[in-house]
């Protein structure tokens, strides 16, 4: 049977594009950087700079051709992305300073972790088995890439990193808890990165131009990185919780840290060694196979169980987690009242309720109006609010159905 989306498939596939789009195009961070050949403060305070110039330029554009009121800061949410971007840019500089760029991997790898925890006592997100069990594999994988090279980091800088990881799992779960698009938030932060380099680590940037100290073909370089890639991996990134839960989007970070030693490896010669191979293939494979789940997890569905040319059982799973049973059924089960529209009839039904395999009972009737209805919808309460399922029977064999079911399409009637 060829089911349509329904609206949270929908969300889910948008969110998973965006997110694996702006992950790959963090992964350029690094290489376009080292292109440039610069010194790291010189880096980030002309990066900086063009993050803010280029998420500025954007926002004025969606501003004036939509005519909309889209603000510069979105409301207290876009305040408080802005400030916990500041600290963590911050935070995130004085990491690596003050520690090992081992560490500073390392430790930033426990976002998922955290953002996972900070979503659950915050917003009360229910983070599913799979995805703790995604998230650890994955940080054992980048466990893998740095456990040969950890050193021991001084512990101001250790404490930094921590400080940006909490921060940046912060913002996750604040735009997931508001849905606002806060992508402008990013520039103030990329602001304060670059006033901050600019002084307490003595940038001038009347020189910047000067062969000596950065030249044109190094601006060009930092250019790319800060007008094109990082703008838009932030963007993406930055309204990835509006689709999927903030645990989910912010696991799509480890591939910066599983990828760039390939663009490296490729740009510069430096071959990955045997564990970043490794876990770089734990990671990737572990997101992938995370990703295919969270898409079937959310595609309604039926299901017919027949024995003998008899139906035994229809199963409806919505794609999404079912709510509590809302009334007893005539033996006093558990049931969950849906709406069904099969074309132009509309009736309510109490299917009975089996909320830990998740899906409903259906019942004969409704089955046959659905195998050759133009328009088929069930309507159920959920816990984020009433979701509609749609599914269609084009392409459905009906003369196998009947063989191996005994059932024929029926038109149903609200009884």
């Amino acid at each position: 049977m060829h089911k349509a989306m329904d609206e949270k498939g929908s969300k889910v596939r948008k969110g998973l594009l965006i997110t694996t789009l702006g992950g790959l195009l963090f992964t350029l961070d690094l290489p376009l950087l080292r292109l440039a050949g610069a010194d790291k403060w010189t880096l980030i305070f002309m990066r900086g700079v063009f993050l803010f110039i280029s998420i500025s330029i954007v926002w004025y554009l969606v501003r004036r051709s939509s005519y909309s009121r889209l603000p510069y800061i979105a409301g207290l949410a876009g305040i408080a992305v802005a400030v916990t971007k500041t600290i963590a840019n911050i935070t995130s500089i004085g990491a690596i300073v003050e520690t090992s760029a081992a560490n500073v991997v390392f430790i930033t790898a426990l976002i998922p972790v955290i953002t996972a925890v900070l979503s659950r006592i915050f917003i009360g997100e229910r983070v599913h088995a799979l995805t703790w069990l995604a998230t650890i594999i994955s940080f054992l994988g980048v466990g893998i890439i740095v456990g040969d090279s950890v050193g021991h980091g001084r512990m101001l800088g250790d404490m930094m990193a921590i400080v940006s990881a909490i921060c940046t799992a912060s913002a996750f779960t604040i735009i997931r808890a508001s849905g606002r698009n806060v992508a402008t938030s990013l520039a103030v932060g990329s602001l304060s990165s670059a006033l901050i380099a600019l002084v307490f680590f003595g940038i001038a940037p009347a020189t910047l131009l000067h062969a000596a100290s950065f030249g044109v073909p190094g601006l060009v370089w930092v250019a790319l990185n800060g007008l094109i890639a990082i703008p838009l991996a932030s963007t993406l990134i930055a309204n990835g919780p509006r689709f999927l839960p903030s645990a989910d989007v912010s696991m799509f970070f480890l591939l910066e840290t599983v990828l760039t030693p390939v663009w490296v490896w490729l740009l510069f010669g430096e071959v990955p060694t045997g564990a970043v191979m490794i876990g770089g293939i734990i990671v990737i494979v572990t997101l992938i196979a995370h990703s295919c789940w969270r898409l079937s997890n959310y595609r309604p569905r039926v299901t017919l169980y027949c024995e003998r040319g008899k139906l035994k059982l229809a199963d409806f799973n919505p794609g999404v987690r079912l709510p509590p049973p809302n009334r007893p059924g005539f033996w006093g089960q558990p049931q969950l009242e849906v709406q069904v529209r099969v074309d132009d009839v509309n009736y309510y039904k109490g299917w009975n309720w089996a909320g830990g395999r998740n899906f409903l009972s259906m019942d004969k009737g409704t089955v046959r109006g659905m195998l050759r209805a133009q328009i088929f919808n069930i309507a159920l309460p959920t816990r984020s609010g009433r979701q509609i399922a749609e599914f269609s029977p084009d392409g459905l064999n009906l003369d196998r159905v009947r063989e191996a079911c005994d059932l024929t399409p029926k038109r149903p009637s609200k009884d």
